[in-house]
């Protein structure tokens, strides 16, 4: 969800639905420019992965860009983590409308961090193996 507030900022607000029926929250604020409510959604997103029920590694948010491709805008981001080998940037990135930024941030979001926050479901395949 997305909120506009009275000084221009929005404040974005998610929930995330785990394996086995947790819920985690995550909110992050965005001040007016486009790039600031895209990267509040990314923030929210890592958020609510960092208050889930499972142990995840600790994410930082690189950068968030938009850019046209294929007559689209793309939404990518970049995530750091201390466990990722050769130290690259998770990258992650959805095509969106014009109106969900936010939303592009929380789905790229998940992109990146995806086969992470798998392996850290009990019972779920090691997916690190995945980014060699």
């Amino acid at each position: 969800m997305v909120e506009p507030r009275p000084d221009g900022s929005h404040l974005v607000r998610l929930t995330l639905g785990w394996p086995r029926g947790d819920d985690s929250r995550g909110e992050a604020v965005g001040h007016g420019i486009p790039e600031a409510i895209m990267r509040a959604g990314a923030e929210a997103t890592l958020a609510a992965i960092a208050g889930g029920p499972f142990p995840t590694p600790a994410f930082h948010l690189r950068g968030v860009r938009a850019v046209r491709a294929f007559d689209h805008r793309v939404i990518i981001v970049a995530i750091d983590h201390p466990d990722n080998p050769g130290g690259r940037p998770l990258i992650g990135s959805v095509a969106v409308a014009a109106g969900d930024l936010a939303r592009g941030g929380v789905l790229s979001t998940l992109d990146a961090v995806n086969r992470i926050v798998e392996a850290s479901v009990p019972g779920r395949k090691d997916a690190a193996q995945d980014l060699e």
